[in-house]
């Protein structure tokens, strides 16, 4: 990834990571002045827009169920602040893994749907709830599910999630892989995978209505902020992740291997290559530290520290 200024941009996320008021209490970095403060740094006025990366990795693993089974089809992973775990889906068997901090599978959680709807891709943290993680599940079918992961739970079931229909039609392998949410603003994103063009290789967005119901139709709110493939020439969209300091949208390409960086207008700030080997399919941003995680089938976990020692 094209970074000129390294050290200059590692301080800077480091004082933000950093940052404790006078009360002693770490202040969250999902924050509206944070998020202002690094798009300044950012785009002080020079010609080429400039990226908070590169990445330095730290960690490979390959992960195994609790029970010891295999872990096949890791198609999307996400982050929950409130018990420092990581959430990953399995598309075709229908499960959730949680993860410790150290990507040790910790609890197999079934998800009891079927039929079109069960071809579930992409996974949002939405924020935390009395009872548990709200959590968002997105299918190839454009079905966005909503609802609340109880903790210690041993399974989930559709009945208890609220679907949302993004967009109505017949997407086959192009629907929908990538979902992505701003705690912020409320903005839901979706990346249909797509062939590489611009007409099904698609990012839409949408604000999260005040109140949902189950199969409530928001194709109406949906919106396309810019041609993705047009700002980056990718050859699909396997996942999307949002960069809680600033706001911009990792995009994943499964099949050029590469994780994209843009902002909400399209502009390109950057791209990492990836190891050519793996088919990733998952990534996140941890809000705490700005760590990175990369999900790749069958079962391999990739983490990446933001600073350098």
């Amino acid at each position: 990834m094209n970074l000129p200024r390294p050290l200059i941009l590692s301080a800077i996320a480091l004082a933000v990571f950093s940052c404790v008021p006078a009360d002693g209490q770490k202040k969250s970095p999902i924050d509206g002045e944070n998020r202002q403060t690094i798009l300044g740094q950012l785009n002080d006025g020079s010609e080429n827009p400039q990226s908070r990366y590169p990445l330095f990795p730290t960690v490979k693993k390959v992960i195994k169920g609790a029970n010891g089974s295999a872990v096949d089809n890791l198609s999307a992973i996400i982050f929950l602040p409130a018990t420092n775990t990581f959430l990953g889906i399995r598309n075709k068997d229908k499960y959730l893994h949680e993860m410790d901090a150290n990507f040790k599978v910790i609890r197999d959680i079934p998800i009891r749907i079927s039929g079109a709807e069960s071809d579930l891709e992409g996974l949002a943290y939405l924020g935390e709830g009395s009872d548990g993680p709200e959590v968002a599940m997105v299918n190839e079918a454009a079905e966005l599910f909503i609802g609340v992961i109880p903790r210690g739970v041993k399974s989930i079931d559709r009945k208890n999630f609220k679907k949302l229909i993004v967009s109505r039609g017949s997407y086959g392998n192009e629907g929908p892989e990538g979902l992505a949410y701003d705690q912020l603003t409320g903005t839901f994103y979706v990346g249909f995978e797509g062939a590489g063009d611009s007409e099904s290789t698609r990012l839409v967005k949408f604000t999260r209505p005040a109140l949902i119901t189950d199969g409530m139709d928001v194709s109406h709110l949906v919106s396309e902020p810019f041609d993705i493939f047009q700002a980056t020439h990718m050859g699909d969209l396997a996942d999307l992740a949002l960069d809680p300091l600033t706001g911009h949208i990792l995009a994943l390409s499964e099949v050029d291997r590469v994780l994209y960086e843009l902002d909400d207008r399209g502009v390109l700030y950057g791209h990492h290559v990836l190891d050519k080997s793996e088919q990733h399919e998952g990534v996140i941003v941890r809000p705490d530290n700005g760590q990175l995680v990369l999900a790749a089938e069958p079962n391999v976990i990739h983490a990446y520290d933001r600073l350098s020692e």
